[in-house]
């Protein structure tokens, strides 16, 4: 038997195994000893519910959240679940105000055996009443989903015939960056520009030229190497091998450590980068304060959008669809690209398929014509 705590509780949880049956629920106290002998008191009348054959033990919605986001702990997962606790529970940040307001949500005291497919359903529609994008929706109601398996497989109380919301897969065409508009927007980050508010080049603190550099620096490396924000954020000096021209990197989404082999221009630029770097300097791209990895932010990013009059809803995302849309349309083969991406799903990749280039076709159909003896004179 056990008592643990996990993020975003102070209570105490116990956590025990009877006849391959697992216990997880909160004490609902932060007192230590008397955790204990909650624990101890249910491990009792486990023993006594196990010797009469009653059914399954009840669990919250809550307490099954809570165990679901501890069982996935050190997992890239685990960073998702903890981001959705807040709006299930129905509240989230304003993006503008940086303030709490309230959203559509569910009751987390409620026993999960009584939570059912409409509860699911109404959240769906709410969210989106709401504009929430149904990618964010599914999130959540996966969330939900898992925390109801992983209550089920602990031997607690559920409802079988709930049914988690499904979404049908709706294909865009993605958004990214022209040639010519990757070279404005690379014009308008220029570093050695003049800046409002940052002065002249020549005459420029060292400080703020060093932001500027970051970011021209930070936007090189999403556009060549297709890494998602967060996973370039986190580059690792230790991880890049400039005589190589790889760097290692850990997956946010498929957990693994992958690799990426540089282009050109980042490796000039890692090496640019390499020269001014500190002896106990751990990752690639510092926060301002020189501690950490970079944190997010975007509001630079939507000025240069802007400045290099680029009319497009554009996210660091898209710099992810410039990557894989340019190795799309130079010939490279979708599935290639979706390794190169690490979509666990090879469909995803689908999206890009409209940018395949013509000439394919035309090679497709030769071999067709070679198979069937009848060879195209311009083969």
């Amino acid at each position: 038997m056990a008592i643990v705590k996990h993020q975003g509780s102070s209570f105490w949880y116990y956590s025990f195994q009877l006849n391959g049956k697992k216990y997880f629920r909160s004490t609902k106290t932060t007192n230590k000893v008397t955790a204990r002998q909650i624990e101890a008191k249910a491990y009792e009348q486990a023993v006594k519910d196990a010797a009469l054959g009653r059914e399954s033990p009840p669990i919250t919605l809550g307490e099954a959240m809570a165990g679901f986001i501890a069982s996935r702990e050190g997992t890239s997962y685990h960073k998702v679940l903890m981001s959705v606790v807040n709006p299930l529970q129905g509240s989230k940040r304003c993006n503008k105000t940086k303030k709490r307001v309230k959203v559509a949500g569910l009751d987390f005291s409620i026993d999960l055996h009584m939570l059912k497919t409409s509860d699911l359903n109404r959240l769906v529609e709410a969210r989106r009443r709401e504009g929430s994008a149904d990618n964010t929706i599914k999130q959540h109601v996966l969330a939900v989903g898992g925390a109801i398996k992983w209550a089920k497989s602990m031997g607690y109380l559920v409802d079988d015939a709930i049914e988690i919301p499904s979404f049908k897969r709706v294909t865009k065409t993605p958004m990214y960056l022209t040639p010519a508009e990757e070279a404005r927007l690379l014009a308008a980050l220029d570093p050695t520009r003049d800046v409002q508010g940052y002065g002249k080049y020549e005459n420029r603190p060292a400080d703020r030229q060093q932001r500027l550099q970051d970011q021209y620096d930070f936007v090189i490396a999403l556009l060549d190497t297709g890494l998602r924000y967060q996973e370039c954020a986190q580059i690792e000096w230790k991880n890049v091998d400039l005589d190589s021209g790889v760097l290692f990197y850990n997956s946010f989404k498929a957990d693994k450590r992958q690799t990426v082999h540089l282009s050109d221009r980042v490796i000039e630029m890692l090496r640019g980068r390499h020269a001014y770097k500190r002896a106990d300097q751990q990752y690639v791209f510092e926060n301002d304060n020189r501690t950490s990895h970079r944190p997010y932010h975007n509001m630079w990013l939507n000025r240069t959008v802007e400045r290099a009059g680029i009319d497009k809803h554009f996210t660091f995302h898209k710099f992810r669809s410039t990557y894989a849309s340019k190795l799309v349309q130079a010939g490279v083969p979708l599935f290639e690209v979706s390794q190169l991406l690490n979509h666990s799903d090879p469909s995803t990749t689908l999206i890009y398929a409209a940018l395949v280039p013509t000439d394919v076709s035309k090679k497709a159909a030769n071999v067709l014509n070679k198979i069937s003896g009848k060879v195209s004179p311009q083969a």
